[in-house]
């Protein structure tokens, strides 16, 4: 078989895993130690939730916040 080449990480950019979907569906609060660490019970049945294709961004890109969201805003990244 034919060795594929290797680059070095500087010469690389990491992209999103999936561009653009119709929908971006999530679970939450879907493992035991996160609900320890927020001190929540887990729950009986999947929390389920919502994103906007516009918040799918590659591991290393900046996530860009309008003018509007104060800077003591905290949010989950997954």
């Amino acid at each position: 078989a034919a060795q594929l080449p290797v680059l070095p990480r500087s010469e690389v950019t990491f992209l999103a895993p999936v561009t653009w979907p119709d929908k971006v569906v999530c679970v939450g609060m879907n493992y035991v130690d996160h609900c320890k660490e927020q001190n929540v019970p887990v729950p009986k049945e999947p929390i389920i939730f919502s994103k906007f294709a516009s918040s799918i961004v590659g591991p290393y890109d900046e996530v860009v916040l309008p003018p509007q969201i104060p800077e003591s805003w905290d949010c989950k990244c997954t």
